[in-house]
């Protein structure tokens, strides 16, 4: 069987948000490999996918927040160098009050991501930000505008 023709591994991302509606601000971090992304993972056997959220955003940027609000998925083709499409659950959280405008984290979980320094700061929520993201993410970011 074509890696293409695989079921989807499913990934949870997390969103996290803050900053009135007019002006919102995204969380990103720069991956020190593939540039500008997301926290997301794979949503291990058994976990419900907002768990996986919650967990990977523990893990890849230290924050621990619950609540996280389900915004929809997004089917990612196969691509060359994977082993089978990917189905993306998308969730945002509302960031609490008195979180740094920067920092790092060591990413913790994943064997291929352990130990990588991961820097995080905010950007603003807007159309130019899902063009300047590396263009996985683009139309992940434009699926959180709209939300």
């Amino acid at each position: 069987m074509h890696p293409a023709q695989h079921p989807p591994t499913p990934k949870a991302l997390a969103a996290v948000l803050r900053g009135p509606a007019t002006a919102r601000e995204l969380l990103i971090f720069r991956h020190p490999l593939t540039g500008d992304q997301l926290p997301k993972g794979t949503i291990e056997p058994g976990e419900d996918p907002a768990e996986a959220a919650i967990r990977e955003l523990q893990e890849e940027s230290g924050l621990i927040l619950s609540n996280p609000t389900g915004i929809g998925t997004w089917h990612r083709p196969w691509e060359e160098g994977y082993s089978a499409p990917q189905l993306w659950h998308l969730f945002a959280f509302e960031a609490p009050a008195g979180l740094p405008e920067c920092w790092d984290h060591v990413a913790e979980g994943s064997p291929a991501e352990a130990g990588l320094i991961f820097a995080y700061r905010w950007a603003a929520l807007t159309p130019g930000l899902a063009q300047a993201m590396r263009p996985l993410f683009s139309p992940v970011v434009s699926r959180i505008l709209a939300a």
